[in-house]
């Protein structure tokens, strides 16, 4: 044994799972890859922190949106566009009485929305919306201008691009206008699941470049990378989905006996 070892994360997303295998800086024996002395810049910790905001909103998508769900933009009235400030109490008003509605008629509501700033300067907020609510209250609670449905959530949930999307993200990691420092760069109703990582150590230096898959799961291989993060450090990352169980003509499990629901663990 080399003395180094590496961190493996799993989230769990029910019919699919999240690895991700990373090590860790502060951790003695883990700085071979590093080069002697580098520090992180102010660019790079600004990049690093923009793709976990990326990563933690792909895991919310995930979580708790499907296919059908509403891609809204809610827009306002040419000439009656607020500032920013009143912008964000109007469009939080909008989800209280989208709550209230929900209350009177049996309802959910989850939600997360985003707030952009157009070229020309147009203020917008961009909704992900569990479906259920009808468009047309959709529109009689927005009061200030124009609903708008973007391209409907899509069935394999590969949710990265629309949560770049929907944080702005450009390549050279610039924030989202209408979001200055300390503020949320997204906003989520407190009833959405949220992913819970199981973490541990695994006491050898390298992991397999292609992951072995777990009995009753396969891999994702447009998935799987083996990369390295902005820090020099080698990372891989990887989703495995849960085999759709097989049955003969009389509604019997085909399925191997002991597919199991295991983790990977090289």
């Amino acid at each position: 044994m080399s003395g180094k070892r590496y961190l493996r994360t799993e989230y769990d997303l029910g019919e699919e799972r999240i690895i991700v295998k990373t090590y860790s800086a502060g951790m003695l024996g883990n700085h071979a890859s590093r080069k002697p002395k580098e520090t992180a810049t102010s660019e790079k910790v600004k990049r690093h922190n923009r793709k976990k905001a990326v990563f933690n909103l792909m895991l919310l998508l995930k979580l708790n949106f499907i296919k059908g769900d509403w891609n809204i933009t809610l827009t306002y009235q040419k000439g009656l566009r607020p500032t920013k400030e009143n912008a964000k109490k109007i469009v939080q008003k909008f989800f209280r009485d989208l709550r209230r509605w929900c209350e009177r008629n049996g309802r959910t509501a989850r939600y997360i929305w985003v707030t952009h700033i157009g070229k020309k300067g147009g203020i917008h907020h961009h909704v992900i919306l569990n479906q259920g609510i009808p468009f047309d209250v959709i529109c009689d609670l927005w009061k200030y201008g124009a609903v708008s449905v973007g391209h409907p959530l899509y069935p394999d949930k590969d949710y990265r691009q629309l949560a770049a999307y929907l944080l702005d993200d450009t390549k050279n990691g610039d924030c989202p206008s209408a979001h200055e420092k300390g503020e949320r760069l997204y906003n989520a109703s407190r009833n959405l699941k949220r992913a819970e990582p199981k973490r541990k150590w695994i006491n050898t230096g390298k992991w397999k470049k292609n992951p072995k898959e777990p009995k009753g799961w396969s891999l994702d291989k447009d998935s799987l990378i083996n990369g390295v993060d902005l820090f020099g450090f080698p990372y891989q990352f990887y989703i495995i989905r849960k085999k759709t169980e097989r049955r003969d003509k009389h509604g019997r499990s085909l399925s191997d006996k002991g597919a199991g629901h295991g983790s990977i663990q090289t």
